[in-house]
């Protein structure tokens, strides 16, 4: 399994009843985009599950995780960091990774 997948697996929000179906529908819908390698689709709609849901963790960190398939390590890492001090596990361990 590579490394991308075992990240996104674990990004999988384990606190979908704290957020709202409208965040974690635009979170879904960055998923895809990330996975069709659409990554300034996937950035958007990640940014909109944050507009709503400004503590969805799981979003930061796969925002982090675009950021950083893209070639931006700072933004990457700023995600990154802002997921795991939400409580995203993912975020912890690719900020480990890629810092």
């Amino acid at each position: 399994m590579s490394l991308r997948i075992l990240l996104i697996l674990l990004s999988i929000p384990s606190t979908t009843l704290a957020i709202s179906p409208d965040a974690l529908s635009y979170y879904e819908e960055g998923a895809v985009y990330y996975d069709n390698h659409q990554y300034e689709m996937a950035i958007r709609a990640f940014d909109i599950a944050i507009t709503i849901h400004p503590d969805f963790a799981e979003a930061y960190t796969n925002r982090g995780i675009v950021y950083n398939d893209l070639g931006d390590k700072l933004k990457a890492i700023e995600d990154l960091k802002v997921g795991c001090q939400k409580g995203d596990r993912a975020g912890c361990i690719s900020l480990y990774i890629i810092a």
